[in-house]
């Protein structure tokens, strides 16, 4: 019947039992055991959330030089807003294309810079720290026919700008 495709073991001659078999064995019982879900059960769990908690001894030492950089920063976009305004600039909301754009331009200045490099401040030659600039109307490009561009220059030129 069933055990007729099976040959009989006869007094354990032909069972072989190795570490590879014992080791397949307990796998298939875990696995079998644990689709079962026979091995949960519910326990109490308590949580411990620790937050880092800081203690200064003078906290003035903390809180004023930081209140007073925010106040002077402050104090330089009010200046700068300001200026803006007094020179007919328009709000300033392009961030960085802006600030490119506002300061491109061939001029003396740009030339000088580039001829100077990158020194240290005490290097710098005295031609390029007496130089006179403004922000205005580049009068370069102006002639060229791009007229209304704005950015660094020297006195001579850059057109002043009005108010408006």
């Amino acid at each position: 019947m069933f055990y007729d495709n099976y040959p009989m073991i006869d007094n354990n001659r032909d069972l072989n039992i190795t570490e590879a078999s014992l080791n397949e064995l307990l796998t298939n019982v875990s696995l079998s055991l644990l689709s079962l879900n026979m091995w949960t059960d519910v326990v109490d769990v308590n949580t411990t959330v620790y937050r880092n908690t800081y203690d200064f001894s003078r906290p003035l030492n903390l809180v004023l030089p930081y209140a007073v950089c925010l106040g002077f920063g402050l104090v330089i976009v009010v200046f700068g807003l300001f200026a803006m305004h007094e020179n007919g600039v328009p709000v300033a909301d392009g961030g960085f294309i802006q600030v490119m754009m506002a300061t491109r331009g061939r001029t003396e200045m740009e030339s000088l810079v580039l001829k100077q490099g990158l020194v240290s401040p005490s290097s710098i030659s005295k031609e390029l720290k007496n130089l006179k600039i403004r922000y205005g109307e580049l009068v370069e490009v102006s002639e060229e026919g791009g007229s209304g561009v704005y950015g660094l220059g020297t006195v001579d030129e850059t057109i002043s700008l009005g108010r408006g």
